[in-house]
């Protein structure tokens, strides 16, 4: 396709509620949104998506006078995968004529949580099609990738130049949790690589270096570190000697 049509656009929303023809993203990027959905609200998992049904309005919810008969509707949840496929609590199930049947799936099983985007499933069998490839999806995922949760070390302090006090204490910045390959991560080593030199002045939370996992295969994931407090400049003369001793590289 040419620059201009709608195979090079993505993320362009016009509207909120997900009717529209004019709004564009792919999988991956949808599964970025739900991760973030999912890591800033975990409680609608609980409250909302996981729900199997819905009744409304009920009997309190009405006039007085409508009470012995409130018009309840029961709404059904779509996403059919719910209590069938093991660990699935939601996400969001869609259809537009324009571009099919969708889901967003999230199952969590022991540690590890994972998303599986399914897009554009056809008019006729759609539902059927996106539930057997979303289960496909995290099945596979299941069987191939696990989270690792890592014992954090505490960092020694780390050396400072031109400061008033030679030292900085550092502490991790990231979150310590990752995806790896099932076959990976066992056993787990950790290394910790610093910026050198550190030179003062120094805010707190200024980058010093990282906390890297790795197997023996390679490096897995990195942790950033960070200064824990401000380290302000030393005086004329350490910062005259300390910038000597850089120069010669006497560390």
């Amino acid at each position: 396709m040419k620059p201009g049509q709608w195979g090079w656009r993505k993320r362009i929303f016009v509207e909120p509620s997900g009717i529209s023809e004019y709004n564009f993203t792919t999988a991956g990027e949808f599964a970025q949104f739900c991760q973030f959905y999912i890591n800033s609200y975990p409680e609608a998992l609980t409250k909302y998506h996981s729900v199997r049904e819905f009744a409304y309005p009920k009997a309190e919810n009405v006039a007085e006078v409508f009470r012995n008969r409130p018009g309840t509707i029961v709404q059904y949840n779509n996403n059919r995968l719910l209590g069938v496929v093991e660990g699935v609590d939601g996400l969001k199930t869609g259809y537009i004529d324009e571009s099919g049947y969708h889901i967003a799936l999230t199952a969590k099983r022991g540690d590890t949580r994972l998303i599986a985007i399914v897009l554009g499933a056809p008019v006729s069998g759609g539902i059927e099609i996106r539930n057997e490839e979303g289960r496909k999806l995290l099945t596979w995922a299941f069987a191939n990738f696990k989270t690792i949760i890592p014992q954090i070390p505490q960092p020694e302090a780390a050396r400072i130049w031109k400061g008033k006090t030679g030292y900085v204490n550092i502490k991790p910045a990231g979150v310590p949790e990752f995806t790896a390959a099932a076959d990976r991560a066992s056993p787990l080593y950790c290394r910790t690589e610093l910026i050198d030199p550190l030179v003062a002045p120094l805010a707190a939370g200024s980058p010093a270096g990282s906390l890297i996992f790795y197997d023996d295969a390679g490096d897995l994931y990195r942790v950033p570190l960070v200064t824990s407090e401000e380290i302000i400049a030393g005086n004329f003369f350490i910062r005259i000697i300390d910038s000597i001793r850089l120069f010669f590289g006497w560390k």
